[in-house]
């Protein structure tokens, strides 16, 4: 099995050449990660968290087990990237031993309870009161595959420190979300605004619109019994749902380096500048897949968890197969208490975007990567945030709404590595 980067280079393995290819992360099952952090001790934070995200697991990382790790790791950058690599895993399956040997319902009852889900879905956003919650987000970027240090470099110069690392946090941000009169919407101080100031990648609608998605896929595609598992209050019941559509696709804002993300089936997640002029789209793709599970309390057949993954091909002149992009959300809910009622809200929203580097997909930048680096496509690059919500209060019209939004690029993140610091010693490869 191959070791990571820094045994790698303990072990006195000669530098790699920029016409190397990107090399593929070390994919590890949840027991094997766990073994890994057991045998991580005494490992220096910063060595830690580069090896972690060389990792990428092949089944879901629980919340009860993340929360387990993470009291096993020495600190906040090794933690963030257990976070991160949990986010990865969130449209994946658990563990076959995590899985409760319960019997499936039968027909009628699944069929029973697909109708709770759809009344749920199309009802929900109705019988919520208007109210305002915080929703902090932490941002990350980097790329899919963990690239040879020389060619990372060359591509990327600007990474300073985080070079070794796959991923790196960029900024944390908190907003206001207001839900009033059935409408989402950011807050500042007292008026709206249409996106986060962030170069990272933002989401919206997990309060109503896309419970609306749920019902259309559910209804235009192809629902179906997975299996039972554990939530927070018994079991909860999954059901695996897939449908397709259109794209309007991504484009980039002239002169921004912000790009925005738009589709026929899923609620828009946005990135920096707001939406593009119809000029300055790049490209669209013509179908969507659409892959995910639904967590449904069975006993009422509210949503507790929403996961799924979109994948597209979208037609680039420049290559014959075309260019793959993908994009992973979850949404966990729990009841929250607002004005003194009970209610099933979001708690955490998560939202992945693979996708060809836009700073390479011109024909002279394809031209450079093959000739100068051997490189037949653009790296990957993955946007990943991670938000958590909470301070829900029922709003009034008398209603003051602190603190409105704030970007703090360094604030709440671990600090970054210190400049010419050793990897320290590196924990055992996973077996």
């Amino acid at each position: 099995m191959r070791k990571l980067a820094i045994s790698v280079l303990l072990a006195g393995i000669g530098a790699l050449t920029l016409a190397e290819k990107p090399i593929a992360t070390q994919m590890v099952t949840v027991a094997q990660l766990e073994q890994f952090v057991s045998a991580a001790g005494g490992v220096e934070d910063f060595a830690l968290a580069k090896q972690i995200y060389d990792l990428k697991l092949t089944e879901r990382l629980s919340d009860a087990k993340l929360a387990l790790l993470e009291k096993a790791l020495p600190g906040p950058n090794s933690q963030l990237a257990l976070t991160a690599i949990a986010d990865e895993s969130a449209v994946l399956s658990l563990p076959a031993a995590e899985i409760p040997d319960l019997p499936p319902p039968d027909p009628s009852a699944q069929s029973a309870l697909l109708e709770k889900v759809n009344q749920y879905a199309t009802s929900t956003i109705k019988k919520l009161p208007d109210f305002y919650a915080t929703r902090v987000t932490i941002h990350l970027k980097g790329t899919v595959d963990r690239l040879p240090h020389d060619l990372r470099d060359q591509l990327y110069p600007d990474l300073g420190n985080y070079r070794d690392q796959r991923l790196y946090p960029m900024d944390r941000t908190s907003v206001t979300v207001l839900n009033r009169n059935d409408h989402e919407a950011l807050t500042k101080g007292e008026r709206e605004i249409t996106r986060e100031k962030t170069s990272g990648l933002t989401s919206n609608g997990e309060f109503g619109p896309i419970l609306v998605w749920v019902h259309a896929c559910m209804h235009e595609g192809k629902v179906d019994w997975r299996y039972w598992e554990y939530g927070e209050r018994g079991p909860l019941a999954i059901f695996h749902i897939s449908c397709s559509g259109s794209s309007t696709g991504w484009a980039r804002n002239a002169g921004a380096s912000g790009l925005v993300w738009g589709t026929g089936v899923l609620v828009s997640g946005l990135l920096e500048n707001g939406p593009p002029q119809v000029a300055d789209v790049l490209h669209p793709m013509d179908l969507v897949a659409v892959d995910g599970e639904l967590g449904v309390d069975p006993t009422n057949g509210s949503i507790r968890r929403l996961a799924f993954s979109e994948k597209g091909r979208f037609p680039d002149p420049w290559s014959k197969g075309g260019l793959v992009e993908e994009w992973d959300q979850l949404i966990d809910y729990s009841s929250v208490e607002i004005g003194g009622m009970t209610y099933i809200c979001p708690v955490k929203s998560m939202l992945i975007a693979e996708i060809p580097d836009p700073d390479f997909t011109k024909p002279r930048d394809q031209e450079k990567l093959n000739r100068k680096y051997g490189l037949l496509e653009p790296p990957q690059k993955e946007y990943l945030s991670d938000s958590i919500f909470d301070e829900y209060h029922l709003f009034r019209a008398d209603a003051k709404i602190l603190p409105g939004f704030t970007t703090t690029p360094n604030a709440g993140l671990p600090p970054p590595p210190p400049a010419g610091s050793p990897p320290g010693p590196a924990a055992p490869p996973p077996k």
